[in-house]
């Protein structure tokens, strides 16, 4: 038996400030919190930028005039993403699975970077020859725009430059660079739009559209100067014609959702401006521009920290555990930020915008309710992906877009507004649906170890 004398003393407790200063120092050195963290300050700044933003637009335009912005904002989004091919997400995927290998990583960069030339070209050279198709497709013949669509079309290339760069920073997973970007961007655009919509209203609010993206790439030039993978010898010079068939399953998945997404919305917004008159569609815009608060939030971490991540973890168990963080983390944002929309509707919606825009205030329920879903499928649909399940992630998608076109058609002449919202709903209830089932399946096959 031993003595006190021999026995070892008892190790004094930490005190509680030791240990906060321990568990503080373990949070600051975990990539993913931190990374949240970064991505989520981020987007509160870009939130607030683009609230100010939103605050000017609603006191110069009114109802109207904010639909009209929105309409040619959504054009522009699908302009972008078909002249690019869709293949920013696949950029960041083998830039992020090739990180470590800069032979196969270069060839990667250039061939993306000669797709997405070409696309911009051919992109560009339509909307230059043909303005004023594009005008009465965006506004019903309501407004005369043409010459905003030929400017956009002569600055396309460094808007999708400008893209192209922040995927490869991205799936480099250089957070910080791509997180300072998406905050110069929006306060180049608060700059713009309040210069420009207070000097010129609608026409200059459009215009700050047009040359925001434009801007941000002038500002990454510094960046881009002292890396060697992005001059222009780089660029060009390491074209893989065996790697075109990869980033095609990325221009098919991301090209076919926006034929049935994008395209399908500015369809149905140019038949609620038709039908109704754009300042309900004014009002689905407050609306949507709200619950971006919390929802942008949640998909900026999936795409700044998930994508690259899923992309390149080759080992099942933990691809499966960071799957089930990702949901936890991006169903608890949104569950949150939409019970605070739902709580304070009233005060949100006058407070960012105007009163007259409280008609608004029915369309929140359909909005939170479709934000849940969406949330929760956002996070299987880059899973699919960064695993290139093509095919599975068209049928989700043209299931998705299909259905939210063919209910609020249906309902639009009834329903009014609100059936764009009740088609927002049942299409991603249905999209997580179809996406949850193709991932049970891959997983209960035995699958797991090629697809998840």
């Amino acid at each position: 038996m031993e003595t006190l004398s021999t026995m070892e003393p008892d190790q004094p407790t930490p005190h509680w400030k030791d240990q906060l200063k321990a568990r503080i120092s373990e949070l600051r050195h975990n990539a993913f919190v931190s990374t949240s963290a970064l991505s989520a300050t981020a987007q509160v700044i870009v939130m607030a930028a683009g609230f100010v933003s939103a605050k000017i637009l609603a006191e110069y335009l009114g109802r109207e005039g904010v639909g009209y912005f929105n309409q040619f904002t959504k054009f522009i989004a699908t302009a972008t993403i078909f002249s690019s091919l869709g293949l920013t997400s696949g950029v960041t995927k083998y830039v992020a699975e090739f990180r470590d290998r800069p032979g196969e990583r270069a060839g990667f960069i250039s061939t993306g970077f000669l797709l997405v030339l070409s696309g911009t070209l051919v992109t560009s050279l339509l909307l230059m020859l043909f303005p004023s198709f594009f005008n009465e497709w965006t506004f019903e013949g309501k407004l005369e725009f043409s010459y905003l669509f030929v400017l956009f079309g002569v600055l396309l290339i460094l808007t999708n430059l400008n893209f192209f760069v922040i995927s490869v920073f991205n799936g480099l997973q250089m957070y910080r660079t791509v997180v300072m970007r998406n905050i110069y961007q929006a306060c180049s655009a608060l700059v713009l739009h309040l210069a420009l919509t207070i000097w010129w209203g609608l026409p200059g609010a459009l215009l700050g559209l047009v040359l925001t993206q434009s801007l941000i790439f002038v500002l990454l030039l510094p960046e881009m100067r002292h890396k060697a993978y992005l001059k222009p010898s780089e660029l060009t010079g390491h074209f893989r014609r065996e790697y075109v068939p990869l980033y095609a399953k990325f221009m098919v998945m991301v090209l076919a959702a926006n034929l049935f997404g994008n395209l399908l919305q500015l369809q149905l917004q140019n038949n609620v401006i038709g039908q109704i008159g754009a300042s309900a569609l004014g009002e689905m815009t407050a609306v949507f521009k709200i619950s971006s608060i919390y929802l942008n939030i949640a998909t900026g971490i999936i795409g700044l920290y998930f994508l690259p991540k899923f992309a390149a973890e080759p080992d099942p168990e933990k691809l499966g555990l960071l799957l089930r963080r990702t949901l936890t983390v991006i169903v608890g944002f949104v569950v949150i930020g939409g019970t605070g929309f739902m709580l304070l509707k009233s005060i949100l919606i006058p407070l960012f915008f105007k009163a007259e825009f409280l008609t608004a205030t029915p369309l929140v329920k359909y909005q939170v309710c479709g934000d849940l879903f969406k949330g929760a499928g956002y996070v299987l649909s880059y899973l699919l992906i960064a695993r290139g399940r093509t095919y599975a992630y068209l049928v989700a998608e043209i299931a998705c877009g299909s259905s939210y076109y063919v209910i609020s058609k249906l309902l639009l002449a009834s329903s009014g507004i609100e059936a764009l919202m009740i088609g927002y709903v049942v299409s991603n209830v249905l999209y997580l649906l179809i996406l949850a089932v193709i991932t049970f399946r891959m997983v209960t096959r035995g699958m797991s170890k090629k697809f998840i």
